[in-house]
């Protein structure tokens, strides 16, 4: 392999391809980036078996050739180079990097020892905005289990039904779920991982594209955005019926400033800290009281004005349950939905037209 390639150019490709790169694993090779010509193409690609990332950088190849290099040596080199254009030079188990100034020589590992990455059957092609897949992804991922020892709840749910794109995610405790509208023919169910959700966020942070494509096979998915493609396994198993547990309707509705909520929760939570994060919520005509006590911090009181419907309410509930979901709420006003005080509590923008439910389970007091 000889190619010239822009210092700048290689340097992001390392950075996306060492995300997945773990030096723990028990495969030595999977702490290798996997370098290989395709044309006037360099790709490289990394995986940890479970995920797996390619991504593309225009070079001028005069002899094609692969090789599989140490992912953290070659960003540390690259990194510190400040030339403007290098010289790649391989055989099967060397790389040699020349710049005007600079020649350094890694040992690297035969590309027919790096695993094959792999290939999509019976696919099903839908594209997105990426802006707005993205910012309905973070919405969701503020519930989803970290847990992998319950692999179906570490995983977010894409659904496209009757022109209706359904993300949802759960912990058991939480549960976020967001609709829009999406215009296909196809119908898709499946369960994304968490982790790959995550990488695809930072992908689309680092890839300044307006659209993404993503392509799901029978057991695997596949999203392009820009010059890089990640590939992941998808979860097996049944997603649970949460469904059943969204309220249709509530006794109590209130609207309510969301900045204040948050603030107020905040400081809510610095006593709460010590009794499972629990406060307590308690509406009275168009006020709301935010409690907070235990024994060895001391306790805490704060009173907004909200608007309310329906009758009076109380109910405990996980303070750093609700700040994770103000987090991602747009809007400057959120309803808040009650019923009985061992029924889920419901959140949910004050937008027009906003399709978008996040539900908390209460604390038994």
């Amino acid at each position: 392999m000889k190619v010239a390639v822009k210092v700048k150019y290689l340097l992001k490709a390392v950075n996306i391809c060492s995300r997945l790169v773990s030096n723990r694993s028990s495969l030595e090779v999977l702490g290798n980036i996997l370098i290989e010509t395709d044309k006037n193409i360099l790709k490289l690609s990394s995986t940890n078996l479970d995920l797996a990332i390619t991504t593309k950088l225009g070079a001028k190849v005069e002899k094609e050739g692969k090789i599989a290099i140490p992912a953290r040596l070659l960003g540390e080199l690259v990194n510190s180079i400040s030339e403007d254009t290098l010289q790649l030079i391989a055989d099967d188990t060397n790389l040699t990097i020349k710049g005007s100034g600079i020649v350094s020589r890694l040992n690297g590992v035969a590309a027919s020892e790096f695993p094959t990455l792999p290939k999509l059957a019976n696919t099903k092609s839908i594209k997105f905005d990426s802006a707005s897949l993205k910012n309905n992804l973070e919405k969701v991922l503020a519930s989803v289990s970290i847990d992998e020892s319950r692999p179906v709840l570490a995983g977010i749910y894409f659904s496209i039904n009757n022109n209706q794109l359904v993300l949802a995610g759960t912990d058991s405790y939480r549960l976020s779920e967001v609709k829009s509208a999406y215009q296909t023919s196809e119908s898709i169910n499946c369960i994304i991982p968490v982790r790959t959700v995550s990488e695809l966020l930072r992908l689309i942070s680092s890839e300044d594209v307006e659209g993404i494509e993503i392509i799901i096979g029978e057991s695997e998915i596949s999203f392009i955005v820009g010059d890089s493609q990640l590939i992941s396994q998808l979860t097996e198993g049944k997603y649970p019926d949460y469904k059943k547990i969204i309220p249709e309707t509530t006794t109590t509705t209130i609207e309510c400033d969301k900045d204040k909520l948050i603030e107020a929760v905040k400081v809510s939570s610095v006593f709460a800290r010590e009794s499972s994060h629990g406060i307590a919520l308690k509406v009275v005509k168009d006020e709301l009281t935010i409690d907070a006590q235990t024994s060895d911090v001391g306790e805490n009181t704060i009173k907004i004005t909200v608007k309310k419907t329906g009758k009076d309410a109380s109910i405990n509930i996980n303070a750093k349950y609700i700040t994770d979901i103000l987090s991602v709420i747009d809007g400057k006003t959120i309803t808040i939905g009650i019923n009985d005080k061992l029924d889920p509590l419901a959140l949910s923008p004050k937008i027009k037209d906003a399709n978008e439910v996040h539900i908390i389970m209460p604390l038994r007091s």
